[in-house]
């Protein structure tokens, strides 16, 4: 990903879930030592897991993860309010009845269908945040830690997001802006509760977890706690969790990763020197790259945590079927829309203090969301356009998208690409060559090479075809629908071992979203 360092990508492998290394080797360590240990032990074994993975893939980093994962911890059993009967405060784990504070935050009640990026359901507004009876003395103390704990948290990803910008030779953490999410996100629920987690064991399986540490989803503490079957065997479960694995792999390494050498080639030749149509292909192209390399990503986390017992978290509900960028975020990366929505765009008034304060809500946390991506002013310019594409539709153009499912659906599929482009362009001036070739009548003169287009479809015709199948919702739906017909499975055999073939026979290639 353009403007942005990771780590040590040679030895990233350990993290890489597409690598033969870690699909013959580390996942088949963990899962026989994870279930030859007795189950109170089974937690200690991700725990420690995690880290040594992290360890062999970015040892430069390893002591910020654990040392966030300690110092946040304390945060949280400092902001805790309620003691147990033997006077030491109560964990999270084990209280009996849920504070409504917490309980209108749960993502398992929301109703995706009826949300407006960024807004409100009705329980959120009509429901009262806990208050305990403590004193305005200690009211303000937890306001206080709770400010502090958070301002300690944003600052270092900001500091690593700024000086990869600024400082060549600076390389960001693997995963630090997921990781900071979960904590910051486990601090303010603490805030609103009064219970933390008492054990730093499970706090720090929670943070650390290598399932979800180089690119999420950004699970909630109160999803992991509820996980009553963590630890527990089922075959059942694994045989789904193998087969998300498999469906996972085939994305990022059948489509992701070839469609990513189309792009490659358009950035060989020069955006200067590409065709009209060639450039379209490449903004279509990319768009698919990062959508199955991401949900690629998202089916293999799923797939190990089942495996384990771990909540299965939907990250993506074929967002290119949406009807407007509005519909486009709930569906795509939709644990970082929550994310925002809960703990920055309703602390921040929501849509509940009139238009203006709505429109000023609405780019801030967009502008804040593309800053999470990285410091470049590309992404922060990405930002700016979706939140002013979500203002636009919310106040004037809403209503007509809703009229016309064609139109709607044209509109959305014509705009996201080329926001993709100000995403993936690391400068202005070439995000305006760029733009140039996709609209040449704007000054620039006529296609330079008219048979480059032609050349790299054809180059790309299965990707692009099956990529296309894929972004159609009744296939993907049928797929995973009959994922347990024999004619399926046996596709998944003939996708997993086509997917190894080509892993041998190519670089490692690290999934896009660890480079945020």
């Amino acid at each position: 990903m353009s403007g942005i360092e990771i780590g040590n990508l040679e030895s990233l492998h350990t993290l890489v879930f597409s690598s033969l290394e870690f699909l013959f080797r580390y996942l088949p360590l963990f899962l026989i030592l994870f279930y030859a240990v007795p189950k109170r032990f089974r937690m200690f074994v991700l725990f420690a897991f995690s880290l040594i993975l992290y360890a062999l893939g970015d040892p430069a980093h390893v002591l910020i993860l654990l040392g966030m994962s300690v110092v946040n911890w304390l945060f949280g059993y400092g902001l805790a309010t309620e003691p147990d009967a033997d006077g030491k405060r109560r964990s999270g784990l084990h209280r009996k009845k849920e504070h409504p504070g917490v309980r209108g935050l749960r993502r398992k009640t929301i109703n995706w269908s009826e949300l407006q990026i960024f807004e409100e359901t009705v329980d959120q507004r009509k429901e009262e945040p806990y208050r305990n009876t403590a004193s305005p003395q200690t009211v303000k103390k937890r306001k206080f830690w709770l400010a502090v704990s958070v301002l300690c948290n944003a600052s270092l990803l900001i500091f690593f997001k700024l000086s990869n910008v600024f400082e060549e030779n600076m390389l960001l953490p693997v995963g630090i802006s997921f990781y900071t999410f979960k904590s910051i996100s486990y601090l303010i629920d603490v805030y609103r509760s009064g219970h933390a987690e008492r054990s730093f064991l499970r706090f720090g399986a929670y943070l650390c977890c290598f399932p979800q540490i180089v690119s999420g989803p950004i699970m909630r503490y109160s999803e992991m706690e509820q996980a009553q079957q963590f630890g527990v065997w089922k075959a059942a479960r694994a045989e789904d969790g193998l087969k998300y694995i498999i469906a996972g792999l085939g994305m990022k390494v059948l489509l992701a990763d070839r469609l990513g050498f189309l792009w490659n080639d358009i950035q060989t030749i020069g955006f200067e020197s590409i065709s009209t149509p060639l450039a379209w292909l490449g903004a279509a192209a990319y768009s698919m790259e990062l959508y199955f390399d991401f949900a690629g990503y998202s089916l293999i986390a799923v797939g190990i945590g089942r495996m384990i017992g771990l909540p299965a978290i939907k990250n993506f509900d074929q967002p290119y079927s949406s009807r407007s960028v509005s519909e486009f975020y709930r569906r795509w990366h939709m644990t970082l829309g929550s994310w925002f929505r809960d703990y920055l765009y309703i602390p921040l008034g929501g849509n509940r203090k009139g238009t203006l304060r709505t429109v000023f809500n609405l780019l801030l946390v967009w502008a804040v969301t593309g800053f999470w991506h990285g410091g470049g002013l590309h992404f922060i310019l990405w930002g700016m356009i979706l939140g002013l594409l979500v203002v636009i539709e919310k106040l004037w153009i809403g209503k007509w998208l809703k009229k016309s499912k064609i139109l709607s659906h044209v509109y959305v599929l014509f705009v996201i690409p080329l926001t993709w482009m100000v995403f993936a362009i690391p400068t202005l001036p070439e995000i305006g060559v760029y733009f140039a070739r996709l609209f040449p009548f704007f000054g620039v003169g006529s296609a330079v090479n008219p048979g480059d287009f032609a050349k790299e479809l054809t180059l790309f015709i299965p990707e692009l075809v099956g990529g296309v199948l894929l972004c159609i919702p009744q296939v993907y739906r049928w797929c995973e629908k009959h994922r347990k017909n024999v004619i399926v499975v046996a596709a998944l055999f003939v996708v997993f071992w086509y997917s190894v073939y080509r892993m041998a026979n190519a670089a490692n290639n690290p999934f896009m979203y660890a480079n945020f």
